[in-house]
């Protein structure tokens, strides 16, 4: 979807990990409430800044994140084959999707 991505996070085993924010307090307030390394908010957050460095490099200021992130817990084969059949199917809803330019419509004031 030009509006949107989807994906599937698989997160096993042990990672290289994301380095905390320094804390900048005495009572060390900033490392204890950053995501943990290892979490789906992290590589989240790093895949966002990723992608938003890359577009600004680009020539893509316009460019911006919604601001935030939906998750489901996959706890099946079954529920795996769903969704990525959803996401698989999901593009070719562009053209009845309300953020698609060539159909949005005004509404009235």
């Amino acid at each position: 979807m030009p509006s949107h991505i989807h994906g599937i996070v698989m997160i096993t085993g042990k990672r290289r990990g994301v380095k905390f924010n320094a804390p900048t307090r005495d009572d060390d307030y900033y490392s204890r409430i950053s995501p943990r390394k290892d979490t789906l908010s992290v590589i989240v957050r790093t895949y966002k800044s990723a992608v938003s460095s890359w577009c600004r490099k680009d020539g893509c200021e316009d460019f911006h994140w919604q601001r935030n992130y939906y998750e489901h817990v996959i706890r099946s084969d079954d529920d795996l084959v769903q969704i990525r059949e959803y996401i698989a199917n999901n593009a070719v809803k562009w053209d009845l999707d309300n953020e698609n330019p060539a159909i949005r419509i005004e509404k009235p004031a």
